[in-house]
């Protein structure tokens, strides 16, 4: 080995050792040098992300405000953020971008980029781009009034007129699980009836921008009512001011498919079948006909009756609704719908869909959900389905109705009626037009023909000739219509009404009492009044147990008005019964007083509402008075992978 050291070759040999170990002494050092550079780079760009993060949850909360506050605002002016430590500085360079707003949504979001560089260098052009971005979007979603199960403008009737006295109150069999608001005093009343001794029942929050009125007092329910009792689930009086776009469903008219075709007809009958809606066309015709008005007339109970001599002509104006022939089907799946004219609704529904209507709508039978029973919870196991109805009026559940399809009186809102969805009349009238009165033209949730009396249904008549006379308007041949005051004789001939009676399973006036209508001379006219020609949907009909109580409204989800509806009837009202015998529609005096009418109320709360489970543009709410703005909750915010990445 000496030899071998001390030769030629072993000179070689030991120079070549010495330059690998250098070599592999440079490469490792080298390495460990990447290593560390590496690893430093690893605990920057840690910390970039960190502080990224940092400052995009902060300016993301800074977004959130702002844009509750006004979109407009937005894009704010970029800014930067420079960090430094020791001879290194670090820009994060934060770009807030356009607010995307659709009226229902508000998304603002926000771009971090990252620079480096000593400190000595002045300026960031030639500062070194990190690979460090980070991007999130803050959201923002309106509170829908669908999120209310009962909410109103005015917590008093529409016979109120704006005196602050003809109170609606909640009473004893009264139970609301959903979320409560008002803009007026909520009236309480402690009755019978109700599993909470006469108290109504309140198991989710109440708010008011007035206060909670005791009806037996007309005082603060604080100082007589056991409050919580009634209000198991909280209540805030005097609490802000939930406004809403009164009179006009903009979500809908902007977002929603609109019927056109529906502008220049009178009623759009639609039918509801899962997704799909059938609709049918029909226009109200007016035209002019007169009416020998007889000093004796019979009817279908006693035909033997002769017909009189003529006392007077009667030119009227007779309606009919004559429907289309042909239908046309509209798809709805997680979109809303808008009819210019009535609109007439019942159905099945799957998915999520909305009708809207400019005019006032009638629901003419129940109106389900494909994925439950009626009668079952909606917010129990998978349900996918959600309804709602916007009117720019009123809503009313239908008496009775002639179907199209069926060519019959159908009467199934005469014995309980199943509502899933939320149900919203928004309409307010026109108070520089109407004054006091508009209360009458206001939004509201009801129930039609509050105020039922007996009229003469048609009949055939056969005459001494062997032909035969189909009587369709029997009432015009025995009483002057309208009354007259050119007519001198016997007033009892003039249109009118009457007390009530016991009358064939309801008490009112008009046909069919146990001693008629008909008459048998002039000095005996028809003493027990009749209907208003037209009030009855179905006119003319005889009085009949449908009229009277119609079960429950037994309904699963909301209904928001912008004044109280009435859904029962005492039949004895002052306001609208002034006497036994007058008709006077102009000021809302229905004749006669007679028995109840109406629904009871089964109303159960749809908790999926809770979850954002919401109808399509369905109208939103605002808070404040005036001019408000809407009432948007943030629903958080987001990071996503940067834009161009």
């Amino acid at each position: 080995m000496k030899k071998l050291l001390l030769s030629e070759k072993g000179a070689v040999l030991l120079l070549s050792a010495s330059v690998i170990v250098i070599l592999i002494a440079s490469i490792s050092t080298i390495s460990m040098m990447g290593l560390i550079r590496f690893d430093n780079m690893k605990i920057q760009y840690g910390n970039d992300i960190l502080q990224a993060e940092t400052l995009l949850r902060s300016e993301q909360m800074r977004t959130n405000i702002i844009m509750q506050l006004n979109p407009a605002l937005f894009p704010n002016s970029d800014h930067d953020v420079e960090i430094k430590n020791g001879e290194r500085r670090t820009t994060y360079k934060i770009d807030n971008q356009p607010v995307f707003n659709n009226g229902r949504v508000r998304i603002g979001p926000t771009l971090i980029k990252v620079k480096r560089g000593r400190a000595s260098e002045s300026s960031s052009d030639i500062m070194k781009k990190s690979p460090v971005r980070r991007y999130a979007e803050s959201q923002l979603s309106g509170r829908s009034l669908a999120q209310y199960q009962y909410y109103t403008m005015w917590e008093a009737s529409e016979n109120d007129e704006y005196t602050g006295q003809d109170h609606v109150r909640f009473y004893g069999p009264d139970v609301m699980n959903g979320p409560v608001h008002s803009n007026d005093d909520i009236w309480i009343r402690q009755t019978t009836g109700g599993n909470n001794g006469g108290w109504p029942t309140f198991n989710a929050l109440v708010t008011t921008y007035g206060r909670i009125m005791d009806y037996s007092t007309g005082l603060p329910a604080v100082n007589s009512a056991p409050m919580d009792q009634v209000f198991p689930g909280g209540y805030v009086e005097n609490a802000s001011y939930i406004n809403i776009s009164a009179g006009t469903a903009i979500e809908i008219r902007t977002n929603g498919y609109l019927l056109d075709s529906s502008i220049d007809r009178d009623i759009c009958f639609v039918k509801i079948n899962g997704s799909n809606a059938t609709c049918r066309y029909a226009d109200i015709i007016t035209e002019r006909d007169t009416f020998m008005v007889r000093n004796t007339f019979p009817d279908r109970i006693p035909p033997n009756f002769s017909v009189g001599d003529s006392i007077w002509t009667n030119y009227i104006d007779v309606k009919t609704i004559e429907w289309d022939i042909g239908t046309f089907n509209i798809p709805l799946v997680d979109q809303s719908a808008f009819v210019y004219c009535q609109l007439w609704i019942e159905g099945n529904v799957a998915g999520k869909m909305t009708w809207g209507c400019a005019d006032t709508i009638f629901i003419t039978s129940d109106l389900t959900y494909s994925s439950v029973a009626p009668g079952e919870p909606p917010d129990v196991g998978v349900n996918v389905d959600m309804l709602g109805l916007v009117s720019e009026e009123r809503i009313y559940i239908q008496y009775k109705h002639w179907d199209p399809d069926t060519e019959t009186v159908r009467a199934d809102n005469c014995e309980d009626i199943y509502l899933y969805g939320c149900f919203a009349a928004i309409g307010d009238g026109e108070r520089e037009l109407y004054g006091n009165l508009n209360t009458h033209y206001e939004g509201i949730f009801s129930f039609n023909y509050q105020h039922p009396h007996g009229s003469t249904p048609p009949f055939d008549l056969p005459l001494p000739n062997g032909n035969i006379w189909q009587v369709d308007y029997p009432d015009f041949h025995k009483f002057i219509f309208p009354p007259s005051p050119y007519w001198t004789g016997n007033q009892g001939f003039q249109l009118h009404g009457g007390p009530p009676v016991p009358n064939n399973g309801f008490t009112t006036c008009g046909f069919p009492a146990s001693d008629s209508p008909a008459y048998e001379s002039p000095l005996n006219p028809p003493d027990l009044g009749t209907d208003w020609p037209w009030l009855n949907p179905v006119w003319p009909e005889g009085v009949n147990a449908g009229m009277g109580e119609r079960g429950f409204i037994r309904m699963y989800g909301g209904v928001q008005q912008f004044r109280r509806g009435f859904v029962h009837r005492s039949g004895n009202d002052p306001v609208n019964h002034t006497s036994e015998t007058e008709w006077d529609l102009d000021h809302w005096h229905y004749d006669g007083t007679h028995g109840t009418t109406g629904y009871d109320k089964d109303y159960n709360w749809d908790s999926r509402i809770d979850n954002g489970m919401l109808p399509p543009d369905y109208p939103q709410v605002y808070e404040g008075l005036g001019n408000s703005d809407l009432f948007y909750s943030s629903t958080g915010w987001t990071m996503k992978v940067p834009p161009g990445n």
